[in-house]
Formats: C-alpha cells, structure tokens, sequence
C-alpha cells in the first residue's frame, strides 16, 4: 500500500455543506454588516464589527419554535465558517421577527455574530485591520454557501 492509499482523499464539499447551501436558498439568507461602538471616557470607540445573517420566515409559519430552529441552523452555518482562534461572540436569540426596508419587510430572524478585535490585554480594544481581514474572510466563507450580501435577489438564486 502506498502513501496516496493511505491518506484518504478529501471531499470539496460534504453532504452538510450541501445541506447548508440548501438551508440558504430555502431562507434566502443574507448577510450584513456594521460597525459595533462602545463609549469610554465620553469617547465613541468601535470595538467590534457585527454580521447579522438573516433568514427568510413566513409569518405563523411553525411560530416560534421554528424560529429559533432557523436561528440554531444559522448560528451551526456560522460556526461553520468562523476561522479557528476568532475572537467573537454570538448574540442570543432574538424571538422578535426583524423586518428591513432593504428586505421589502418579508419577516426575518436575525444573527449577530460580533467580530472582536484580539485581547491585548489592554482592556477596551479597537478595530484594526485583522478584525477587518477576518470579517472579510467569513463573508467570503459565506459566500460560499450562497448568502447574499446585503439583501437577496432574485436572479441570486441558484439554478439546478
């Protein structure tokens, strides 16, 4: 036996991937970011950079279960994409539907993943560019899956 038979091959893509890329264009999913501030000795500092996904959701579609089933598979599609070591932190669920002028108003559970800048141990850290090159990275991790950036259009969807 060889050294190529021993190391088994490694798929592109597994069958939960396919699964979260279904999820995706089934709830349209769709990511935004913003910048998160906090105020330190009456100053305006940014201290993180928050990616909200959104999914889809029918009103009284399954209610609030379903919802927080939407959330839960959201948060394992972020936890899929997040670089190992991130500094971050995943707000809890929100069972309030969000609606968004940018969404034509369709309901929406939201995620907040809040991107950190690493501990310094300084005490309030600031954005810098390594946070920045990290969200960079998980929104082009999403976009692997088919997450829409900003709001989900209809020629976004995937063909069969």
């Amino acid at each position: 036996m060889g050294f190529a038979d021993a190391v088994p091959t490694l798929e592109a893509t597994t069958p939960e991937d396919e699964a979260f890329r279904e999820f995706v264009a089934a709830h349209r999913v769709s990511s935004e970011t913003s910048r998160h501030f906090d105020v330190c000795d009456h100053r305006r500092l940014e201290t993180a950079l928050d990616l909200s996904l959104f999914a889809e959701r029918p009103f009284a579609d399954g209610g609030a279960e379903e919802n927080l089933r939407t959330w839960m598979r959201l948060r394992d599609l972020a936890l899929r994409v997040l670089p190992r070591g991130t500094n971050c932190a995943i707000r809890p669920f929100d069972a309030a539907y969000h609606m968004r002028p940018e969404a034509r108003w369709r309901p929406e559970v939201e995620l907040v993943i809040e991107i950190r800048p690493a501990d310094e141990g300084l005490g309030l850290e600031v954005v810098d560019d390594r946070t920045r090159r990290t969200a960079t990275e998980i929104l082009r991790a999403l976009d692997g899956f088919g997450v829409a950036r900003g709001t989900w259009r209809d020629t976004m969807r995937r063909k069969p």
